[in-house]
């Protein structure tokens, strides 16, 4: 449900999740996410939606209030969230942001593509 490549002549990190997102894969995902930014010492995520199925609602709360606090925490600078071409996926992840964007709105980048989020991680 989850792919994770670390581009190191872009210096980013590329999750890509895909299908449906049960909690406890959303939760594995995010142990993931902070293992990778640790151990990759990279300051930089692609968070790809594009593939996601549906809504990882009972995710949103521990995504806003522990997870995002977190990698900002151990060093992560840019995050760039691609939405889902799935609605229900989208209100998620719209929550989330909504929640989090207050405190930390200059670490993300909300888009519709990858192409869009590469651009805007190079810059960075």
């Amino acid at each position: 449900h989850l792919k994770v490549t670390h581009d190191k002549q872009k210096d980013w990190l590329h999750f890509d999740w895909m299908g449906f997102q049960t909690d406890e894969h959303s939760k594995l995902g995010g142990v993931k996410m902070i293992e990778y930014l640790k151990t990759k010492n990279c300051h930089k995520i692609l968070n790809d939606n594009t593939h996601l199925s549906g809504a990882w609602a009972g995710s949103v709360d521990r995504v806003a209030d522990s997870l995002i606090p977190n990698l900002i925490k151990i060093g992560l600078k840019s995050f760039a969230w691609v939405y889902s071409g799935n609605t229900y996926a989208n209100l998620s992840t719209k929550r989330v942001i909504k929640r989090v964007n207050e405190k930390y709105k200059d670490h993300f980048f909300m888009c519709d593509s990858i192409k869009e989020a590469e651009v805007w991680l190079s810059k960075r």
